[in-house]
């Protein structure tokens, strides 16, 4: 949980006043470039939730600031000694 309130708190800091991520945005947090994630979401890859805006190929791609910070808490690599 502290880890997904240091996550959470850093996007806040980066992206004030904003509730949702832009693909742009998500792809750079998540250190892939925004093609790899078009591939992703095309895949049906593991991804953090997303409102995709249409149908067509080009439609708007938005995630919550939440979700995003969810994803990235859990994703963290766990090194065990």
């Amino acid at each position: 949980m502290e880890e997904f309130n240091g996550i959470l708190q850093m996007l806040k800091d980066l992206f004030p006043n904003q509730m949702t991520l832009d693909k742009k945005e998500v792809s750079g947090v998540m250190g892939i470039s925004l093609s790899t994630l078009d591939n992703y979401i095309a895949r049906g890859y593991k991804l953090p939730k997303y409102i995709k805006m249409g149908n067509s190929k080009n439609s708007v791609v938005r995630f919550n600031i939440v979700d995003v910070a969810k994803f990235l808490a859990n994703a963290q690599v766990k090194v065990y000694e």
